[in-house]
């Protein structure tokens, strides 16, 4: 879990091990959602059906009433909430309608509430899950929460620098019409060609591939390779053509007095002569 940088294979990594160490027939991973009305799934694993597509799977309403008690106890007091196998709700998808679940509060730094960790199990597996792997699903849940929480805060800033950086980019195609939105198009063509060249299979670029680092540190190059404009003078930005310049005319006042003053001095000299 500390080597592993990537939050979906983290999540995923954590629900299988846990449901392998419990022999559980399901696991479940929920995330609360930005307005903490929902417990979102961000992972679900069944035992017969594999591990299913989460963006197809119901959230959970906190708002709920037949929930409230449960809802109480798992964010107020944050202790894990067992429900009966008659009492699970239809939102969450179990191996069999025999099945109970238990879920487990994640708890970040703040102590507050970020998720849940589910497992559904059968009664023959009850005394495992419950009492002899408790003291272990707790602390794995707590190693859990701190991991999330630092791979969300990872995410978020590069989110940030994300967006700072295109803001910078769309600063400099504003310097000059003439070049709008170069700085946008260079970024979006740049990884197009690189997708075309990784997909090849033969010729020279058929061993050509890009880690996930890789492609990041590109998508930051592309974004930035006009940075320097932003310290660039505007005449020299702002033309349409390379011949084309924008400068202060008082060179030209400067050039007439000087060589109307050069004139007075020969006029002055011949004079004397």
């Amino acid at each position: 879990m500390a080597k592993e940088d990537d939050l979906e294979r983290l999540l995923a990594l954590v629900c299988q091990e846990t449901a392998e160490a419990t022999d559980s027939n399901s696991s479940y991973l929920y995330l609360l959602s930005t307005d903490e009305t929902f417990l979102e799934p961000r992972f679900v694993s069944i035992r017969s059906q594999g591990v299913l597509d989460p963006s197809k799977q119901p959230a959970i309403p906190l708002t709920d009433p037949l929930i409230e008690e449960e809802v109480h106890q798992f964010f107020k007091l944050k202790q894990p909430v067992f429900t009966r196998y008659n009492e699970v709700r239809t939102y969450v998808p179990r191996e069999s309608a025999s099945d109970n679940t238990l879920f487990i509060p994640l708890i970040n730094r703040k102590q507050q509430v970020i998720g849940a960790l589910g497992l559904g199990f059968d009664e023959a597996h009850e005394n495992t899950v419950l009492l002899e792997n408790r003291e272990y699903l707790e602390t794995l849940a707590a190693y859990a929460s701190v991991t999330i929480e630092t791979q969300t805060m990872i995410n978020d800033q590069r989110a940030l620098l994300d967006s700072f950086i295109q803001v910078m980019a769309g600063a400099i195609d504003t310097k000059s019409p003439y070049t709008g939105n170069h700085c946008q198009k260079v970024p979006v063509l740049t990884e197009m060609l690189t997708l075309a060249a990784q997909q090849q299979t033969q010729g020279k670029y058929a061993d050509f591939s890009l880690s996930d680092e890789e492609w990041q540190e590109l998508h930051i190059a592309a974004w930035m390779h006009d940075c320097g404009k932003v310290t660039i003078p505007e005449h020299i930005i702002d033309k349409s053509t390379k011949l084309e310049t924008i400068y202060n005319r008082i060179h030209e006042i400067r050039t007439r007095l000087k060589s109307q003053a050069g004139r007075r001095t020969v006029h002055v000299s011949s004079a004397f002569c």
